[in-house]
């Protein structure tokens, strides 16, 4: 299979309907997901479910791992299982996210924001760093994080 076609056209159209979408796709998926996706799909395979959905997997855990620390580190251990448990078993981080795979990684990027800003507080080059990431899931993840 040849990647470069391929590849393409798959990461194009996620683009070309945010700038025209049909009447059934409102056009917010951005080519983040789907440009990782083109990658394991070329990697593990088309037919196995592996290379659909472990990306969504593990931006979805990521998320829940950021949450677990920041709660741990200014609330307490107890609170941070919570909050991390909170976001790892949440309905749109667990399961939608499997289903439109920009909500695993809409997590991960709430996630860095409030990173970003509790890192401002303390050291402020890190903050920047945490929130320039944050900002670059948040654009190639959803067009609605540009408004």
């Amino acid at each position: 299979r040849d990647i470069g076609v391929t590849g393409v056209q798959t990461c194009a159209l996620p683009i070309s309907r945010s700038i025209t979408p049909t009447e059934n796709d409102w056009g917010a998926h951005m080519p983040l997901s789907h440009i990782i996706r083109v990658v394991l799909v070329d990697l593990l395979g088309e037919t196995r479910p592996l290379s659909w959905r472990l990306h969504v997997a593990l931006a979805s855990c990521a998320a829940a791992l950021v949450t677990w620390r920041l709660g741990s580190q200014r609330l307490g251990p107890r609170w941070g299982v919570a909050a991390g448990l909170l976001v790892g078993l949440h309905p749109v981080v667990s399961f939608h996210a499997h289903e439109s795979t920009n909500y695993g990684f809409g997590a991960l990027m709430g996630a860095l924001l409030v990173a970003a800003v509790l890192r401002w507080e303390e050291d402020a080059p890190r903050g920047a760093l945490l929130l320039g990431a944050a900002a670059a899931v948040g654009m190639f993840n959803d067009l609605f994080f540009i408004f």
